[in-house]
């Protein structure tokens, strides 16, 4: 077997490993749950004819379960409150709501990956230490830098 070929063998294990290793940790159960504030169809909204959640929301998710390499599913819930409660509860890993500093004592909140009318729209996660907060921050940072998703991440 030629060096390339070892060499190309074990990068693909390693990113292999590594995206299972972070999975485990941002989606426990084996499926990326998201929630966001079903009251804000700027956010996400349900679209009858696909019969799915669309939105910046549902495009976000999607993109993080891929990476992932795990399933995702979405609930929606009445108001920003309730997004934190699940996130703080456990019913949730990540949530979707407005950069808020007031409420960092109870979830923490990612950079903001889009201004809406002056206020960034975060992700936040369960305060754990610093492990998922980090690995969405990596997410927002590598997403915005492919342009992937350039018209919910803006560079």
């Amino acid at each position: 077997m030629s060096k390339e070929i070892i060499r190309a063998l074990l990068f693909a294990g390693i990113a292999l490993c590594s995206a299972g290793a972070l999975a485990a940790e941002l989606a426990p159960t084996g499926v990326l749950r998201a929630t966001y504030n079903s009251l804000n169809s700027s956010d996400a909204r349900f679209d009858r004819r696909t019969q799915t959640i669309v939105g910046p929301v549902a495009a976000i998710t999607k993109e993080l379960s891929k990476r992932l390499n795990v399933p995702f599913e979405m609930a929606g819930v009445e108001g920003v409150p309730a997004v934190i409660e699940a996130v703080k509860k456990n019913r949730a890993d990540i949530g979707f709501v407005p950069c808020d500093p007031s409420m960092a004592k109870e979830v923490d909140f990612s950079q903001a990956y889009v201004l809406v009318r002056g206020t960034g729209q975060c992700i936040i996660v369960a305060r754990d230490g610093r492990t998922k907060l980090d690995m969405v921050n990596r997410f927002i940072d590598e997403t915005r830098a492919s342009g992937k998703l350039g018209d919910v991440v803006p560079r």
